[in-house]
């Protein structure tokens, strides 16, 4: 998810406990269900995209404004964990890591 700093964002918010700082953080399977309901719902109402998925800034982190980009990396993203989420997953563990 190259320069989604939306997406860093929420993990950052709802996984991370506000702490960015690159570390290897567990995702359990109901965040990413979680995740999925909130870009669905920022697809089908594009208005709240500000307030429920808003793009994180800082040195050069991606785009500061909603662009294409933002709604093709949660298009992509919705497909990519509608995948995951269908799988057979038992035994296995999510993990975020951010690098920059």
């Amino acid at each position: 998810w190259r320069k989604f700093n939306a997406l860093h964002k929420w993990f950052v918010d709802n996984v991370q406990e506000g702490v960015d700082d690159c570390r290897e953080t567990y995702v359990d399977e109901s965040d990413l269900k979680m995740l999925l309901e909130t870009l669905n719902y920022v697809l089908d109402n594009k208005g709240t995209a500000d307030v429920i998925l808003p793009i994180a800034k800082g040195f050069y982190f991606g785009d500061e404004e909603i662009t294409e980009d933002y709604w093709n990396n949660i298009k992509f993203t919705i497909i990519w964990l509608k995948d995951l989420l269908e799988e057979d997953n038992k035994g296995a563990s999510f993990y975020y890591r951010s690098s920059w």
